[in-house]
């Protein structure tokens, strides 16, 4: 099977290149321009940018998640977009890698925090809807009232004058 290579015009490649350049300075930069919807739709399939979040978003079923279930789908999208734009770097470029790298260590950084913290919130939702269930089923109305009453002195104390 033979492959056919079409030829590219003179020019081609540095204009690529700057597109690709300036893209990396504003992500927005193809929806402010010139080009026809064919064209743009043609450079974001070739540098990989505008598919990764929509097709991302699309596969997240929203329908029945709850709100920690949702934070978590949603960081690792974050995740998987950022790991997504390094495979698009240019590897001749190492101010690019460099800035590619100090931006993504920040955000993973950041990732990570919101999945630890989404999971702690997790848990706690989970420990207070079954203990709200326990009391419901196993305390009189009266019970149920003088519990709750002590743990909200428990949460906010009284402030002395």
């Amino acid at each position: 099977m033979s492959v056919f290579y079409p030829s590219l015009p003179e020019g081609t490649t540095f204009a690529l290149d700057v597109i690709l350049q300036r893209l990396a300075e504003d992500p927005e930069f193809l929806q402010q321009s010139p080009y026809s919807p064919d064209e743009i739709a043609v450079l974001e399939k070739f540098t990989g940018i505008g598919s990764t979040m929509e097709d991302e978003a699309e596969e997240i079923d929203f329908e029945g998640l709850d709100k920690w279930d949702l934070l978590e789908k949603e960081s690792r999208s974050l995740f998987k977009a950022l790991t997504d734009a390094g495979k698009i770097l240019d590897h001749k470029d190492n101010s690019e890698k460099m800035a590619y790298f100090r931006t993504a260590t920040s955000l993973l950084e950041k990732i990570v925090a919101i999945q630890e913290r989404t999971a702690n919130l997790k848990a706690i939702h989970h420990f207070h809807t079954t203990v709200l269930t326990i009391m419901e089923d196993e305390l009189s109305a009266a019970q149920r009232t003088n519990i709750i009453d002590r743990l909200k002195e428990a949460i906010t104390p009284e402030t002395p004058l």
